[in-house]
């Protein structure tokens, strides 16, 4: 069972299937720290040590219903990723999808990055952030060409010189 929701099946499955204790272990390899180490104090409070830092979860990180039984692989997931927040190593969690096309079928056509804000309930919830693409500014641009080359004369203007006119296709 997996603790984070993950798409065992279907087109998505296996995406992001990390859990946060597997991201921290990768993350301490990478800057060369220790592994990370749990420990289960005699008050029964988990800590984490990473890189000589003690780590406890803070309250209200799990925010579980009354009933939901907590067991200690979650209590350290929730942990692992707090820890990894307060290091700056994942300062959001970004999900990650690759596009397709039908047109194309198996050639990747770009990638969606999205996130999920979760806020508790009752909380004042910001408003959401506008990303409707700027109003787009009318602009006249004029430009001399003075010489070209491999440019085909086809006209003769009054004065007998060599001339064409050429269609210039530009983008700011």
């Amino acid at each position: 069972e997996a603790i984070f929701p993950v798409n065992l099946k279907g087109q998505s499955s296996g995406i992001n299937a990390e859990y946060g204790v597997d991201i921290l272990k990768r993350t301490c390899l990478l800057k060369g720290w220790v592994k990370p180490v749990f420990q289960r104090l005699s008050s029964g409070v988990l800590t984490l040590v990473v890189n000589g830092e003690t780590f406890t979860l803070k309250k209200g990180a799990m925010q579980l219903g009354e009933e939901a039984k907590v067991d200690s692989r979650t209590e350290k997931q929730q942990l692992a990723l707090q820890v990894l927040h307060e290091l700056g190593a994942v300062p959001e969690h970004v999900e990650t999808r690759t596009l397709y096309n039908d047109d194309c079928p198996g050639i990747p056509q770009g990638k969606l990055h999205m996130w999920v804000d979760i806020f508790p309930f009752g909380d004042q919830i910001p408003p959401p952030i506008s990303i409707r693409p700027r109003e787009p500014q009318k602009y006249t641009l004029r430009c001399i060409i003075y010489n070209t080359e491999d440019v085909i004369l086809e006209d003769t203007n009054i004065m007998g010189e060599q001339m064409s006119d050429i269609y210039v296709k530009t983008y700011l």
